[in-house]
């Protein structure tokens, strides 16, 4: 479905052939064992075109902020690059999977992130063929060990940049999320003192930037909506939450995202929620 923004009414609703991977673009896993990413048009429920060429699951897609570029990562340990206006791949990266991938706020340079190899590797949009530029080692074990022993990273659910491109948002499954330097790759502060979410399944993620760069929101276990200041100085780089909101009864926030123009927070479980977001 499709709402709006403003008084959060369903402008249109869309059928699908199930399993549902996006809204937008989608996969869809059929005999020939092919896992296909659809470009729907919202205008008339239309797919206009499908790109064929991941071998397992789609978990991950990006779109380019500049132009109709987008990125998708899979399950069969491969990046893709596709244009919208092409159904061919226009190139590929073999990287371990599960892996994330995300544009930063230029379009020219994007970040993949690898759970298998603990590693943040950012690429020049206009060299994707090269080795990475920059790779960064996510490492954390004097904390994660107070988690679980031996110590253990998360799977990683969501990847993404800070509008001003300094930061870089690495949200987990566990109960920490990192805020990394997008220049040195450093942790800047680790995101604690929230609940895991408990459901299971592939969304667009629980935890995002504020558009200012200065917060991030994330959903939380105890059906609460975590905010945490990442702009205080961090007590050994851990921040706790500022403030936490109520879901309302509405289940945990298994997916959480910010209009940038209307200061709109929008979390969905089992069901879906629109509210005024007052300090973004």
């Amino acid at each position: 479905m499709v709402f709006t923004c403003v008084d959060s009414r369903i402008i249109r609703k869309m059928s699908y052939m199930p399993p549902l991977k996006r809204m937008v673009f989608l996969g869809h896993y059929e005999e020939a064992n092919l896992d296909t990413l659809r470009y729907l048009s919202l205008h008339d429920n239309h797919y206009v075109r499908y790109f064929k060429g991941h071998k397992k699951q789609v978990i991950s897609l990006e779109i380019s902020p500049t132009d109709e570029q987008f990125l998708s990562a899979g399950l069969d340990d491969t990046v893709r690059l596709w244009n919208m206006n092409s159904s061919n791949c226009q190139g590929c990266l073999n990287v371990p999977s599960p892996s994330l991938a995300a544009f930063d706020p230029t379009g020219i340079i994007f970040a993949v992130v690898s759970h298998p190899l603990s590693t943040l590797m950012l690429y020049d949009l206009r060299n994707y063929d090269k080795e990475p530029f920059s790779v960064f080692p996510i490492q954390d074990d004097a904390y994660l060990q107070t988690i679980t022993y031996p110590p253990r990273m998360p799977e990683f659910s969501k990847l993404e940049f800070s509008n001003d491109g300094r930061s870089i948002l690495v949200g987990t499954s566990g109960g920490v999320h990192y805020v990394l330097d997008a220049f040195h790759g450093g942790i800047n502060a680790r995101l604690v003192d929230h609940v895991p979410n408990p459901q299971s399944g592939l969304t667009s993620g629980d935890v995002c930037f504020t558009p200012d760069g200065k917060f991030v929101i994330g959903g939380s276990g105890d059906n609460k909506i975590a905010i945490w200041d990442i702009q205080q100085p961090p007590r050994e780089k851990s921040v706790s939450p500022v403030h936490k909101l109520d879901a309302k009864g509405f289940g945990t926030p298994s997916v959480v995202a910010i209009n940038p123009r209307s200061a709109l927070l929008a979390t969905a479980s089992t069901e879906l929620v629109l509210s005024v977001c007052t300090s973004c």
